[in-house]
């Protein structure tokens, strides 16, 4: 299977049933994703060539079958040909990148931030970008991690490594990995959560899961051999889509903010029920308390993102943010995701004042980069960087629907309808943290009120306009 590795092809990755995806899936994450049939998929492209041979075809013969088999008129081949072309490393991340950060948690050796407003208006606008070539077989690993739990398919093999399936090792083998002390990563992003990452403390008689990944039995094989879970914590609503599948398998105790509670089932939302929960917290914003029976582990109120968004302090060393606080290494200090704040971006600035004043060392949050400070000093002083450069930013919120339409939009091939989207759909101040260059607000503002004032000019009676203008 090694005789098209190297080829730019692109499949379709048959979880995405609706609206079709184009994936970087090789065939152990296309097995992985789909069984027998993602494989089928992922050969079918170039069914006409011998997939057993470890002769390299010629370039004109898998051209051919390629485009024979390759509907034109469809949206998905325009899409696969414009992505098309020399790219800079063997993957690469794609315009439908949105910011969920997850590729550089997992590879971060190989993929980097993108510097804001450093891409052409008509361009890609990806979030992160590839950093340098694969040299090592634990890079290809974590990239084929990346690659696979990217919630967007935003990742595509460009120059596949040519590597037998059966040197492939198992897509997530020995998680949870141990970060520092007595916390792991629990691995398995996956779509549920937008792939945010999950975190494990071991702590005799309280075990700690965070906004818990897949509830995959090998991970819950390896829980259980660590003593078990006995609470199942989450930071914020949008990191809730695993808790019944975890509840079930361990029965812990569940908690979150009550702001953040979701009543009832609705087709309006993909969040589930969590009004059963056992802790439904009512702290106010800034305020702290401690979790039942493990005084070490501190639950900080730090709305903003999301009404009932909250932070865990672990032992005065591990920050546990979700998706109000990581790191920027572009920026050289701690930040916020202004283009992901749903309820107020001036309250998530109010809200993280409050931890200027605790110790920590390690920010772990489920979006974005990690990153361990040499001292309690240094965290603080970052995060102070953070507030001032929070405060002078645009003000308001994302609106959610919007987001949602920029996502679908984002799916599209670069270009004019894409910018278009940024520059309409975007309030000032995220756009002024997204990576290519956007029309201003006050011009989108005057093109939108542009038409009601030509039907309001048009529809005056001819004598009231003449008493309004100076004819």
């Amino acid at each position: 299977m090694g005789c098209f590795r190297s080829l730019s092809l692109y499949v379709a990755c048959c979880r995405d049933q609706a609206p079709p995806s184009w994936a970087a899936c090789d065939p152990a994450e296309a097995d992985a994703c789909c069984g027998a049939a993602g494989q089928k998929e992922f050969l079918g492209l170039v069914a006409s060539v011998p997939v057993e041979s470890s002769e390299q075809p010629r370039a004109v013969e898998v051209l051919w079958h390629f485009l024979r088999d390759i509907d034109p008129w469809s949206l998905d081949a325009w899409r696969l040909f414009a992505s098309m072309g020399a790219q800079r490393a063997n993957q690469q991340v794609t315009s439908k990148c949105v910011g969920a950060m997850t590729c550089r948690v997992l590879a971060p050796e190989i993929f980097r931030e993108v510097v804001a407003r450093s891409k052409p208006a008509l361009g890609p606008g990806n979030f992160s970008e590839v950093g340098k070539d694969i040299a090592s077989a634990e890079e290809y690993t974590a990239v084929r991690q990346a690659i696979f739990s990217c919630p967007f398919k935003a990742i595509r093999w460009s120059r596949q490594p040519r590597v037998r399936l059966e040197q492939l090792p198992p897509l997530y083998e020995g998680f949870p990995k141990r970060i520092e002390d007595n916390v792991y990563f629990m691995g398995h992003p996956d779509a549920n959560t937008f792939a945010c990452a999950g975190f494990f403390i071991r702590h005799e008689g309280h075990n700690i899961l965070i906004d818990p990944p897949i509830a995959h039995p090998k991970l819950l094989e390896a829980v259980q051999q660590m003593g078990g879970v006995q609470h199942l914590c989450f930071t914020h609503v949008d990191h809730t889509g695993n808790a019944t599948a975890w509840y079930e398998a361990t029965k812990a105790s569940r908690l979150m903010h009550k702001d953040d509670m979701v009543e009832a089932e609705s087709k309006y939302t993909p969040f589930p029920v969590t009004k059963g929960f056992e802790h439904l917290l009512e702290l106010k914003a800034g305020e702290t308390t401690a979790l039942e029976g493990l005084a070490e582990f501190q639950i900080i109120h730090t709305p903003g993102h999301t009404a009932g968004s909250i932070m865990f302090l672990y032992k005065k060393k591990f920050l546990f943010t979700g998706d109000s606080l990581h790191y920027s290494a572009v920026k050289g200090h701690l930040v916020a995701a202004r283009v992901q704040c749903w309820q107020s971006w001036e309250l998530q600035t109010q809200s993280l004042l409050v931890n200027i004043f605790q110790d920590f060392q390690w920010v772990l949050p489920g979006h974005g980069d990690w990153r361990r400070f040499e001292s309690p000093g240094a965290a603080r002083a970052s995060l102070d960087r953070c507030v001032w450069w929070m405060k002078r930013q645009g003000r308001g919120r994302t609106w959610l629907p919007w987001y949602v339409i920029w996502i679908e939009c984002r799916k599209l091939p670069p270009g004019l309808f894409t910018w278009l989207a940024d520059s309409f759909l975007m309030t000032q101040g995220a756009k002024d943290s997204l990576p290519n260059w956007t029309l201003p607000s006050w011009f989108t503002s005057l093109v939108l009120l542009i038409p009601p004032a030509m039907l309001l000019f048009c529809a005056m009676p001819w004598t009231t306009l003449k008493r309004a203008l100076p004819l």
